[in-house]
């Protein structure tokens, strides 16, 4: 994470209840003056992020946001999928959670079992190459890498069988009506709202890494959309 970043989402956090507060008080709470408040509001906007200021109230992050924190993700997974999950990497904006784990597995590292998600991706992508809308803090980005001994012959149904895992932890958060559409589509209604992109590294005959990348579209503005 970047200096503007980190100091990005220290304002968005204080912004984050979509309620107003003064430029006097966001300055006393960052430590800077009101003129550099106005300048990260400004870097806000580059975000995509509606930021409205009203005479004698203040900045209001309009709708509000939820930000990702990795050590809360990881501390609400049930105790058997904590066990099994090696990292939760949370990245503020970057081209896609799958190139950054894809990166990180051709350089050597072991990742896995690390999910990595991302508050912004400015070259997501779907499949076959489609591009895939990030705009900040409004969907979900999630890739996790995960090694298989056998070969890529033995993974054919994985996009399948991922497809449904999403499903039911969705029907199990309340939603239900969402339908999949093979091979890696995911539907509410008649529109998608997600889909699953699966690249693989390693030997064809394995062993085998795969980055599992899920997008969800939760609340995509309407000048994404």
């Amino acid at each position: 994470m970047t200096e503007h970043e980190g100091e990005d989402r220290v304002l968005l956090a204080l912004l984050s209840d979509g309620g107003f507060h003064s430029g006097e008080s966001l300055a006393a709470e960052l430590g800077i003056s009101r003129a550099a408040v106005w300048k990260r509001i400004g870097r806000l906007g580059e975000l995509g992020l509606h930021v409205e200021r009203r005479s004698g109230r203040g900045y209001r992050l309009e709708g509000g946001i939820e930000l990702l924190e990795g050590e809360r993700i990881l501390a609400l997974l049930p105790d058997e999928l904590r066990a099994r999950v090696t990292g939760v990497d949370v990245c503020g904006v970057i081209d896609s959670t799958n190139d950054v784990l894809l990166r990180a597995l051709r350089s050597g590292k072991a990742v896995h079992g690390v999910a990595c998600l991302a508050e912004r991706q400015t070259s997501g992508r779907g499949r076959r190459g489609r591009n895939w809308l990030s705009p900040f803090g409004s969907n979900i980005y999630l890739s996790l890498a995960w090694r298989f001994d056998r070969g890529v012959a033995a993974l054919d149904g994985l996009s399948l069988a991922v497809g449904v895992a999403v499903v039911r932890a969705l029907e199990q958060c309340g939603i239900g009506g969402i339908g999949l559409k093979w091979p890696n589509d995911l539907f509410a209604g008649d529109a998608k709202f997600g889909g699953i992109l699966i690249e693989l590294d390693g030997e064809l005959s394995g062993p085998m890494s795969a980055v599992i990348g899920v997008g969800l579209n939760l609340r995509m503005p309407l000048a994404e959309a």
